[in-house]
């Protein structure tokens, strides 16, 4: 709730281009930021560039936006003429269309689209017709263009967008199952970019788990 004097992350990337290095950097507080969010038992529902407040001069992030934050540990969405969240970055299970209560992860597929944006400078999907963004989400794998957004000499790290589509998985087993997780991968990449402006391939989610003990939402027998 305090001041700090940041701003939206959305109109300061679209004014300001990132580096690979204030990406890492952000990236990384924001994966720490929504770790300790979901460690209050708190899903944020609509993580965007419009709901991150960041201060370039002392490097902070801060997250906004919690009116339809909820503290329940899973919620089911209904289709409803009304989608709760943002489209351009909403999950597929927030969108009430597919079979599939919605959880932590759900948040963790925003922010894969928020990084897309950030390394882009546009959302992973675009459209002015609703049905088809949700469609985007629940069917289409986004697409990186050729030419990087960035700098045609630094080009977009493969292993970032290996990390994003991970996030952006369709299926919430196949995401990362922890903000903490994604973190540790992030701090990967930010060691080996920092000490030779590479990063290489590694397995991503070595450690990853869903930190809580759920009950397959399965019916077994007859």
């Amino acid at each position: 709730m305090e001041d700090f004097e940041g701003q939206s992350l959305d109109s300061l990337i679209t004014a300001n281009k990132l580096d690979i290095t204030d990406f890492l950097e952000l990236a990384i507080q924001m994966a720490e930021a929504l770790s300790a969010l979901h460690r209050q038992n708190v899903i944020h529902k609509s993580i965007n560039p419009f709901n991150i407040l960041w201060n370039p001069q002392i490097g902070k992030i801060k997250l906004t936006g919690f009116g339809l934050a909820t503290s329940l540990r899973k919620e089911t969405q209904r289709v409803s003429k009304i989608l709760e969240g943002t489209l351009d970055y909403i999950s597929p299970e927030q969108t009430g269309r597919i079979n599939c209560q919605m959880d932590y992860r759900s948040d963790l597929y925003s922010l894969g689209a928020t990084f897309y944006f950030m390394l882009i400078r546009t959302a992973p999907f675009v459209s002015s017709d609703p049905m088809e963004l949700v469609h985007c989400h629940i069917a289409k794998t986004p697409s990186f263009p050729e030419k990087s957004p960035i700098s045609e000499e630094s080009p977009i790290p493969e292993i970032l967008k290996q990390i994003i589509l991970r996030l952006m998985e369709k299926n919430p087993k196949s995401r990362y199952q922890s903000a903490i997780s994604l973190k540790n991968d992030l701090e990967i990449c930010k060691k080996q970019w920092l000490t030779s402006k590479i990063i290489s391939s590694f397995e991503l989610g070595v450690a990853d788990h869903f930190d809580r003990f759920e009950i397959p939402h399965k019916l077994y027998g007859r």
